[in-house]
């Protein structure tokens, strides 16, 4: 026979102590803050490789930036052989191979200039319509562009079929920028 007891004898399997659930409870805070740590890591790492990234493109736009200008003067250069060796409105000429300029005077032309000036007017990186203009009238280096300049700022362009007076402006501008950046490097 079965014995029966009173009820509050039998304690009930889904009931725990107060203890039991203090316990169950401070795990359940560990597991958090573990998972709340981990995430504080992760989020300092992600703000790193965030830093590291941004460096990197800086640095990639910079070596983008160097390289359009290398090529920029190197296709300049190609230019100005081709047209060294080429005909010039159907007649065979030669131009000469290093264009002849005004010595060089660090007072009137700039800081540096024995360097930029030689430098090809490709460099400024104009219209192709001006760059053409320019070149049919024998204006290759940058040099011999700031001469020009310098010996007529106002009609300086009239000479050269082509070019107008907004043009020559712009022109202007892009010579001025140029210089200012060159001498202004260091």
């Amino acid at each position: 026979m079965v014995k029966k007891t009173e009820a509050s004898e039998v304690t009930k399997p889904d009931e725990e102590t107060a203890e039991g659930k203090v316990k169950r409870y401070e795990g359940l805070f560990d597991e958090l803050m573990r998972f709340t740590s981990l995430i504080d890591e992760q989020d300092a790492e992600i703000v790193e490789a965030n830093a590291v990234v941004a460096e990197a493109k800086e640095a990639y736009e910079r070596a983008k930036k160097a390289l359009a200008e290398i090529e920029s003067i190197r296709d300049g250069a190609k230019h100005n052989l081709y047209r060294f060796l080429s005909p010039k409105n159907g007649k065979f000429e030669f131009l000469p191979l290093f264009d002849r300029m005004d010595e060089t005077n660090e007072l009137v032309h700039g800081e540096n200039s024995t360097e930029w000036r030689q430098e090809p007017i490709a460099s400024l990186k104009l219209s192709l319509l001006s760059l053409v203009a320019l070149n049919d009238s024998d204006i290759t280096l940058v040099g011999k562009l700031q001469d020009l300049v310098l010996k007529d700022a106002n009609g300086w362009y009239k000479e050269i079929a082509g070019l107008n007076a907004g043009s020559a402006a712009a022109i202007v501008d892009r010579l001025n920028e140029f210089i200012f950046q060159k001498t202004m490097k260091k």
